[in-house]
C-alpha cells in the first residue's frame, strides 16, 4: 500500500485535476494514517490554491 500513497504524493497535482481524480485523493486520505497521511495531506495543502481554482481540484 506504500506505493499508492509515494504515487498520490508524487502526482497529487495531475491526479486532483483530473475528473475522477479528487475521489481518488479523497479515499487515500481516508485510508491513510500516521506519515502516510501527512504527506499527502501536506502535498495536497502546498498546491490549494492551484486546486481550488481547478474545475476538478
Amino acid at each position: 500500500m506504500k506505493f499508492i500513497f509515494d504515487a498520490g504524493v508524487k502526482f497529487c497535482v495531475d491526479i486532483a485535476t483530473h475528473r475522477h481524480g479528487c475521489c481518488v485523493l479523497q479515499r487515500c486520505i481516508d485510508h491513510s494514517v500516521g506519515k502516510h497521511r501527512d504527506k499527502l495531506v501536506t502535498e495536497i495543502c502546498k498546491h490549494g490554491l492551484f486546486l481550488a481554482q481547478d474545475p476538478f481540484g
